[in-house]
């Protein structure tokens, strides 16, 4: 949900300074929801059982997909089928300059997207006079939030009446959101940044992060501007590591302007705020326009689509197999250390299952062949547990392309439960279209599918590890190199068995993001054991870096 900012009016000739809202309704209590509008059932028809909720032509609810946002809905999924002819009229609106029309729409299922009409009046909130048709969609945008518009400047100095009418046929749900009518400022400069690549994900592993701050554009949607001028501004968690301005630029009304600059390309793990500025000679009209924020976690090694936040689980339930899954960019070669993922085992019935993730390449954007997989973990009685399972056989290295990481459901003559299927947690952030898959041997789909083709816009909780390239041995030509670590769970104590009595430095525990938990010295120390106290640590999944006067390894620690 946007939320719309009413700003001051301030009059200067014949122009505003600032935007002028004649009407708007967020359905969330900027407006007068549902009870200041006109509703009309001209189709008189019974909605379907499964959406017995829809009680009038139009209803507010929540968002399928975002619970607390309220939106008006309507649906045209009736029982007997038929032609929904269902209004949502606003109240009065008088036009007294130039004004814009604006408003979001989403189709809720892809498969069964309803379609729609706006339509405005002059007159009254009759059916009859609403004969100005101002848009149409044969459906609407399927799946995800859209932004739509219309110019009403040719009602100038009229009072009108604007309708959003649902006229499909025996589909499913249309939402309408933020509901704005206003006159634009005079001036009004913003600044935009395009959906990069990195944007799909909530953390990057510092190898396969892109230049940050390369690119934006400065929209005019005022009249003539002058001196615009383009800012980034880059911080980490000491401050300020990179600004840079554009030259300046005269722009005519209407009238984009791109631009390119140099970037920044983090050398170390942190999280970046990338800030994009627009200022120019004119005083503008919505200054909170101007300004744009980007954040990027870095880490060392994990990539990430997740928010952390378990939203759902999502699983097949065929009990014949099968494969989800979420697909990562790889910029630069990396070797795949293992993958952390969340499993939902909400009933408990998944307890002692074995589960294992598996690596495919991708070929024509489509998931083709397993390259590698993970060594098989055990479902905890706990729900949403988070595992980290080694690749099988040692890190496998990944070229610069596309990858598939997936978590294997298991047939039930693999061990699976016969009513029970493997749920992997989900969250709603960061839902990018095409990224997520799902396979199995009877999908009515075909092989893969697109979570978003059975209507679920989610992120899996599944991450892939990468060997930092920091964590190698750095003596390829040591045999005798040898560091164990037991026991392995552990809870309080954990040794580092040292049977070649190299030199050991410091012995580092590292999270799945890839932060630094603990740093412990082990300097001159040649016994053949040292043991550490990890009894602060809460149970999860770590990494265990130890470094020597030989090099470093890296190993896994499981903490119960």
């Amino acid at each position: 949900m946007k939320k719309i900012t009413l700003l001051i009016i301030l009059c200067l000739t014949v122009n505003f300074t600032f935007s002028q809202v004649l009407f708007e309704d967020d359905f969330d209590g900027s407006g007068p929801g549902l009870a200041g509008w006109t509703l009309v059932d001209n189709d008189g028809l019974t909605p379907n059982a499964a959406v017995a909720q829809f009680t009038d032509a139009w209803i507010e609810a929540d968002d399928f997909d975002n619970a607390g946002d309220v939106v008006a809905m309507s649906t045209s999924w009736y029982s007997p089928a038929g032609t929904a002819d269902d209004w949502m009229i606003t109240p009065a609106i008088n036009l007294t300059s130039d004004a814009i029309l604006s408003w979001e729409e989403e189709a809720q299922d892809a498969n069964y997207p309803d379609g729609y009409e706006v339509r405005l009046s002059t007159q009254t909130t009759a059916l009859a006079d609403f004969t100005n048709v101002l848009f149409t969609a044969a459906t609407g945008s399927p799946a995800v939030w859209a932004p739509q518009s219309a110019d009403l400047s040719a009602y100038t100095g009229e009072t009108v009446y604007i309708a959003w009418r649902n006229n499909s046929t025996d589909q499913f749900v249309l939402m309408i959101n933020n509901v704005l009518v206003e006159i634009p400022a005079a001036f009004d400069a913003s600044i935009t940044v395009p959906a990069a690549a990195q944007d799909q994900y909530t953390q990057i592993p510092l190898e396969q992060i892109a230049p940050l701050g390369t690119d934006a554009t400065i929209e005019n949607i005022g009249g003539p501007i002058t001196n615009a001028i383009a800012t980034v501004t880059i911080t980490d968690g000491s401050g300020t590591v990179y600004t840079e301005d554009s030259a300046p630029f005269a722009i005519a009304a209407g009238a984009n302007q791109a631009v390119n600059f140099t970037g920044y390309t983090p050398t170390m793990a942190d999280t970046y705020t990338t800030t994009f500025t627009v200022t120019m000679d004119e005083t503008d009209g919505i200054p909170s326009n101007n300004t744009v924020m980007k954040t990027t976690e870095v880490t060392t090694n994990t990539y990430a689509r997740d928010d952390d936040t378990p939203s759902g689980t999502l699983g097949i339930g065929a009990n014949n197999g099968g494969y989800l899954g979420q697909q990562y960019d790889i910029l630069e070669t990396e070797d795949i250390l293992s993958v952390t993922f969340a499993i939902g085992n909400a009933s408990g019935a998944l307890t002692g299952l074995n589960v294992r993730a598996t690596v495919w390449d991708m070929v024509g954007g489509v998931p083709s062949t397993i390259i590698a997989q993970t060594d098989q973990i055990t479902v905890t009685a706990v729900e949403n547990d988070m595992y980290t399972a080694a690749i099988t056989g040692g890190p496998f290295t990944l070229a610069p392309g596309q990858y598939l990481v997936a978590v294997e459901e298991p047939d039930a003559a693999g061990g699976m439960p016969t009513d029970e299927n493997v749920q992997v947690v989900t969250t709603t952030a960061i839902y990018t279209p095409g990224a997520t898959w799902v396979n199995w041997p009877t999908n009515p789909n075909g092989a893969w599918s697109n979570s978003e083709d059975f209507a679920f816009e989610i992120a899996y909780l599944i991450r892939p590890n990468f060997q930092d390239e920091n964590l190698g041995i750095e003596n390829n030509a040591i045999e005798n190199f040898t560091i164990g670590l037991f026991p392995n769970p552990a809870s309080n104590v954990v040794t580092i068995s040292n049977p070649n009595q190299v030199n050991l430095l410091e012995a580092r525990i590292i999270d799945v993001t890839g932060r630094v938990i603990k740093t412990i010295d082990l300097s001159s120390n040649l016994d053949s054991e040292r043991r550490l106290d990890v009894s602060s640590l809460s149970p999860a999944n770590y990494f265990v870096t130890i470094k020597s006067s030989q090099g470093e390894v890296t190993k896994q620690l499981i903490i119960k």
